[in-house]
């Protein structure tokens, strides 16, 4: 299955300063490992931002279907 990976850093512990950046990436597995491949997104992300990011995975057939929310900005 295909998915829209959407990913935020965090710039403070406290998770209440996102950054202004947002990146997005195709990418192509199965549902079950997604928990996986979230694993090896935030891994990858780490040194860029130590505190964390977010992941969102939107399924493009739903996206293909209309709009579809990614992210609220808190």
């Amino acid at each position: 299955m295909k998915y829209l990976a959407i990913v935020r850093g965090l710039n403070e512990p406290d998770n209440n300063t996102p950054s202004d950046e947002i990146w997005t990436r195709l990418i192509e597995c199965e549902p079950d490992d997604l928990v996986e491949k979230e694993k090896e997104i935030k891994e990858y992300w780490s040194e860029d931002y130590p505190i964390g990011v977010v992941v969102v995975f939107i399924p493009l057939k739903v996206i293909k279907e209309g709009w579809a929310k990614g992210l609220t900005i808190w």
